[in-house]
C-alpha cells in the first residue's frame, strides 16, 4: 500500500534502535520490546522501550535481534501505520530525511521483497530481497529500474501526475511471482509516495481430506500457521476450503516452518474437527515449506469435534477476595475454535467454557491485565480444576 513518505506524526518521535527482548504483557494485549544501540533522528528523546501489537490490535510486529528505524508517539506505541520498519529496508526513507532539498528527494521509492513467512498481511516489508526486479513507473512519463541487491528502486525527476508503478519478476527469481500494480499520485513539488512491494510465493501445500471411512470430505477447511504455534503472536493465517472432491490447495506460501491441520468446516461454524496434521506441543510435526516447493500432505482424516461445555472451578490462595476472573482459551493443536476464545469464572470460581471435544487446549486466568492461573487440558476429559497464584 502506498503512503506519503516522509510524514512523521505530531509528537512522535524518530530513531534507530535494536530490539533486544520482546515481553508478551497479557495474551490478547501489545508486548513491550526493550531496546539497545539507540541512535536518535527527529524529534522527543527516544524511549528505551516501546509497544509493539500483536496482531489482534493491529500492531507492529517486532523480532528480537533485528534493527530497526522506528516511528513512535509519544507514548511509546507503535503502529502498522507508522513509518517503522527493518533498517535494511529502510534506505530509501532516511535517503529522504537526509537529502538537503527539497528537488534531491527521490519521489517515488521504495523496495521489492518476497513474502515473509511471519510478515505477510502485517505491512512488515523486511521480507528478503528481490534483486534484479524491474520497476517501472508509467504515466505522464515513463520510466524503468532495476532493483538493487537489496531491493530497492527510486524514481527522483518525475513530475505531477497520476502513475502505474508494475514489478516485472526476474526469470532466476522462480521462488515468487508478480505483484498487482500499484497507484501513484503526485501532487505539488513537495510530494512523494512511499511503495514496499510484496513479490508472492510460488510455493503451495496440496491434499486430500476424508471422513473416517475414507469417503471425500467437501467443505472442510485446512489451515496453517507459522511454527511454532502461538495464538496470540500474530502472524498470517493460510488456509482452503476443501472441494467436493476433497482436494485441497494452499497457495501462495511463504517459505518457512508451519504447523496447522483441519479448522472449522464453512459455513457451519459450530463445529469443529480434530486437527490431524500437525501439533505444536514437544514431538509435533512442523511442514517445511522451501522456496517455489510444491508439497503433497498424506490424507487428512476429518473425526467431528463437538462443541461441548467445560465446567470447572478456579481454586484461590486463603485470603485472595472474591472476583470473577477472564478465562481465554488458546488452542494448543494448530486449530483456529469457532467463535467463543473463554468466559468468565463466578464470584465463588465456578465456570462453564465453551470448547470442541478432543481439542488440547491452554486456559489462561486474568485479573485485569495480570494473567493469574494457567492450565493444560483436553476437552472433554472431565472437569477441570486451575490453582491460582498468590496474590501479590
Amino acid at each position: 500500500m502506498p503512503r506519503g513518505c516522509g510524514v512523521v506524526s505530531a509528537g512522535a518521535v524518530l530513531f534507530e534502535a535494536t530490539a533486544a527482548n520482546i515481553e508478551q504483557a497479557a495474551p490478547a494485549g501489545p508486548v513491550v520490546v526493550r531496546l539497545t544501540d539507540i541512535r536518535a533522528i527527529d524529534g522527543d528523546a527516544p524511549p528505551t522501550s516501546v509497544f509493539g501489537g500483536d496482531g489482534v490490535d493491529c500492531g507492529y510486529q517486532f523480532r528480537a535481534g533485528v534493527r530497526y528505524l522506528i516511528e513512535a508517539d509519544s507514548g511509546g506505541r507503535v503502529s502498522t501505520c507508522s513509518q517503522t520498519r527493518p533498517l535494511v529496508a529502510a534506505r530509501g526513507l532516511l535517503e529522504f530525511l537526509s537529502a538537503p532539498s527539497v528537488r534531491e528527494r527521490p519521489r517515488v521509492w521504495g523496495r521489492v521483497s518476497a513474502a515473509d513467512v511471519r510478515g505477510q498481511g502485517l505491512g512488515w516489508p523486511g521480507g528478503p530481497a528481490v534483486d534484479g526486479a524491474t520497476a517501472t513507473l508509467e504515466g505522464p512519463v515513463s520510466t524503468r529500474q532495476t532493483t538493487s541487491a537489496n531491493g530497492e528502486f527510486s524514481f527522483r525527476d518525475v513530475p505531477d501526475g497520476s502513475y502505474r508503478l508494475s514489478v516485472t519478476i526476474p526469470p532466476h527469481r522462480a521462488d515468487v511471482s508478480a505483484p498487482a500494480a500499484t497507484a501513484v499520485t503526485l501532487t505539488g513539488e513537495t510530494s512523494c509516495v512511499n511503495v514496499d512491494v510484496t513479490a508472492p510465493s510460488t510455493a503451495r501445500v496440496t491434499g486430500t481430506v476424508v471422513d473416517p471411512a475414507g469417503a471425500p470430505a467437501p467443505g472442510v477447511f485446512v489451515e496453517l500457521f507459522p511454527a511454532p504455534y502461538n495464538q496470540w503472536a500474530g502472524g498470517y493465517v493460510h488456509g482452503a476450503i476443501s472441494g467436493a472432491d476433497g482436494r485441497f490447495a494452499i497457495e501462495k506460501l511463504p517459505p518457512g516452518q508451519y504447523v496447522g491441520g483441519i479448522g472449522v468446516p464453512y459455513p457451519d461454524d459450530t463445529r469443529a474437527v480434530a486437527p490431524v496434521l500437525a501439533r505444536s506441543g514437544a514431538g509435533g510435526e512442523v511442514l517445511d515449506v522451501q522456496p517455489g516447493a510444491s508439497l503433497e500432505v498424506s490424507p487428512l482424516v476429518a473425526r467431528p469435534a463437538p462443541q461441548i461445555a467445560v465446567t470447572g472451578r478456579t481454586i484461590a490462595p486463603p485470603d485472595t477476595a472474591r472476583t470473577r476472573r477472564m478465562l481465554v482459551l488458546q488452542p494448543l493443536d494448530g486449530l483456529a475454535t469457532a467463535r467463543a476464545y473463554g468466559g468468565m469464572t463466578a464470584e465463588d470460581g465456578s465456570f462453564s467454557i465453551s470448547a470442541h471435544r478432543g481439542v488440547r487446549y491452554r486456559v489462561l486466568v486474568e485479573e485485569g491485565q495480570r494473567i493469574v492461573g494457567r492450565a493444560e487440558f483436553v476437552a472433554g476429559d472431565g472437569p477441570l480444576e486451575i490453582g491460582l497464584d498468590p496474590p501479590r
